[in-house]
């Protein structure tokens, strides 16, 4: 047999078998991801209202998200996800009936479970649908003084709740993808413990399919 020639049917071969692969590792693959941006506390505002005084809130802090997913075909996948939106922060000074002041700050974080759907616009860019639901833990940690004493303590709730969120998808190469989306994280906490608040997160990432 000719040496020559056997190597070059050898190497034909294995390229011809390899594309259908390649096309397969494209659509169907693991991914890792990573995203940061803005969590927005909705609903801290209000949750003290004292007879007179001063409120200050800031319910926006950084947030990020650790995702690990699964790419059935080019339109569905699954993944797995913690996310973490930092904390919101109320202040209150009370100067009627009594004096007082009141701190509290909130975190919630936790681990999402979701389904995507993603439609191709272009070789290059595609839109996605995230919905699913996450097991949230919610943290209340509040100081008083004078009047607002009593208000002093902490309480937590872990609760399922529903998550879904839009996004882009910019594909750099095969493997990497940068990602930008918005996300909703509904009712999160337990009303009678902690109260509950939608969170909101606005975040770019990159993502890695494997």
């Amino acid at each position: 047999m000719n040496i020559k020639r056997f190597i070059i049917w050898t190497a034909a071969a294995a390229a011809a078998m390899s594309l259908p692969l390649a096309a397969q590792a494209a659509d169907d693959s693991w991914y890792l991801g990573f995203d940061a941006g803005q969590a927005h506390y909705s609903g801290l505002e209000g949750q003290v209202a004292p007879f007179g005084g001063i409120n200050h809130v800031s319910d926006s802090d950084t947030g990020y998200r650790f995702t690990g997913g699964y790419q059935f075909n080019k339109y569905w996948g699954a993944e797995v996800a913690y996310v973490d939106f930092g904390q919101g922060e109320e202040d209150v000074t009370v100067t009627t009936p009594a004096a007082g002041t009141f701190s509290g700050k909130k975190q919630i974080h936790g681990f999402v479970f979701a389904g995507t759907g993603t439609y191709p616009f272009n070789d290059s860019w595609s839109g996605f649908l995230r919905l699913g639901g996450i097991m949230g833990h919610v943290q209340n940690k509040a100081t008083g003084t004078g009047s607002l004493v009593g208000s002093a303590g902490t309480q937590t709730s872990t609760d399922w709740k529903v998550t879904w969120g839009v996004g882009v998808n910019w594909k750099l190469t095969d493997n990497w993808v940068v990602r930008g989306g918005w996300d909703q994280y509904s009712s999160l906490g337990n009303q009678s413990k902690t109260g509950e608040n939608d969170v909101n997160l606005v975040s770019v990432g990159v993502v890695y399919h494997f």
